[in-house]
């Protein structure tokens, strides 16, 4: 009869261990980085955008595990130089470790993004954005030629979103699309995937055959678009092309180099970028993707 009470206490100490390791909360936040995205332009150090800046990453750093869901979005108190910021935890972390992971994101990010006006970086357990506008940037409305050129945004609440005829009155008349040759070349964007590949990987042949196919077939597509895959089963590459279809075919041709030299010159032997300039974009990775 004695061995009966030990047994029992055996089995309780053994249940708790087993349903110890099924524990919601962890304490060993995972900060290998996922990816870290920056906005190709940059701000000046005495800009009034790095005080706003500052003051969004230290709140979003400080406050985020103390919100429920470990998420949070903020905005910089000082209108002159608005920023807006966003943060969250994986919601299994313990809220110092969401806090240590926040750390070790903001870090990272501004490693690969010093002086950006925007930038994201990805951790397998947090992620911390910033931005000199709204995340919910659905749209962005060009003029073409002949036109004042305007630029805005569209954000996701229903109140403040114009309507397409608001878009299309507030830039210019169909009338006025017309063939452009003067391809706008500013680079509105850069992302750069941090994890590089060799030279001698077979990821260079697929990527500099998505390329090459990108800059030279995009302009002779219908929409100035193209998405293709390269043929090599060992190392795909997937890439992605547009242009501003009011331009002429050559002028595409012309923007999507821009586009290609600026990506590589940020970028050089990533596994993944895009570049975004004012009239075209071009975009390649090791995955199939949709923009």
């Amino acid at each position: 009869m004695g061995l009966l009470p030990k047994m029992t206490v055996l089995v309780a100490m053994l249940l708790i261990a087993f349903l110890g390791g099924f524990s919601v909360v962890r304490s060993d936040p995972n900060t290998n980085v996922t990816n870290v995205l920056c906005n190709g332009d940059v701000y000046a150090n005495d800009d009034p955008f790095a005080i706003s800046l500052a003051y969004v990453v230290a709140e979003l750093e400080s406050v985020t595990s103390s919100r429920q869901g470990y998420d949070s979005r903020n905005i910089s108190p000082y209108p002159n130089a608005f920023a807006y910021g966003h943060a969250a935890c994986n919601q299994n972390l313990t809220s110092s470790d969401c806090t240590t992971c926040l750390g070790a994101a903001k870090t990272a990010m501004f490693s690969s993004c010093d002086n950006r006006i925007g930038a994201r970086s990805v951790l397998v357990d947090c992620t911390i954005s910033t931005a000199a506008c709204k995340f919910e940037m659905l749209a962005l409305a060009r003029c073409i030629q002949g036109c004042l050129e305007v630029y805005f945004t569209m954000v996701s609440d229903k109140e403040n979103q114009p309507s397409k005829s608001a878009l299309h009155s507030k830039s210019c008349e169909a009338s006025q699309c017309v063939v452009r040759s003067d391809p706008n070349t500013n680079v509105m964007m850069v992302m750069c995937n941090p994890n590089v590949y060799a030279n001698d990987d077979p990821f260079t042949n697929s990527l500099a055959y998505v390329i090459a196919e990108l800059e030279t077939v995009t302009p002779n597509r219908q929409g100035y678009d193209l998405r293709n895959v390269s043929p090599y089963p060992t190392s795909l590459a997937y890439g992605h092309a547009s242009c501003n279809q009011n331009l002429a075919a050559s002028d595409c041709t012309l923007c999507l180099v821009a586009a290609k030299t600026t990506m590589s010159s940020y970028c050089n032997n990533r596994i993944g970028a895009r570049s975004v300039l004012a009239d075209c974009l071009i975009r390649y990775e090791q995955y199939s993707f949709d923009d």
